[in-house]
């Protein structure tokens, strides 16, 4: 068994489904009985994707001068720099914004503006909603010194007429 195969077949998730293969070194593809045929699917793409990598790595690491590698380096390393650069440009009409903090400061100032005012209309409604009350004891208090009057009245003007004053 090669080393590849022995790495591909320690991995995690692989090594119980491939403990229930057989490897076909002809067609270089994991059979089974047992397993349904997309299940083998699987298992031989996960296979063939596997020795792809591998042969990128050996390749660039293997199979290269130290020159090669160098320029393979350089060339890696001005890809990263330009991907980066795309990375970091400003959506248009957009200035850069980096600081993460200011627009939350400002957000928690704009909070905090929003919460005094709240707190002002609340306190000007309660306020008024005592006025109010107020006001409702008032007009309570005259209306029970009004029905003593009324009923005063009504009484005076009941005894007025069973004696028959006019």
């Amino acid at each position: 068994m090669g080393e590849l195969r022995q790495k591909f077949e320690a991995l995690g998730n692989i090594k119980h489904v491939v403990s229930a293969c057989t490897f076909d070194e002809s067609d270089n593809e994991y059979r089974s009985e047992r397993l349904p045929e997309y299940s083998q699917g699987f298992i031989n793409g996960a296979w063939y994707v596997f020795q792809e990598q591998q042969s990128k790595i050996d390749q660039h690491y293997y199979g290269q001068s130290e020159e090669d590698e160098l320029k393979q380096y350089a060339v890696l390393s001005q890809e990263k720099i330009e991907g980066g650069a795309m990375l970091v440009k400003p959506p248009l009409g957009k200035p850069f914004n980096f600081d993460l903090l200011d627009s939350y400061k400002e957000k928690i100032e704009q909070l905090e503006k929003e919460k005094a005012h709240l707190a002002e209309m609340n306190k000007r409604y309660l306020g008024k909603m005592q006025e109010q009350q107020d006001q409702i004891v008032s007009v309570k208090d005259v209306i029970k010194k009004h029905d003593r009057y009324i009923t005063q009245l009504t009484i005076n003007a009941l005894e007025k007429a069973l004696r028959g004053e006019s």
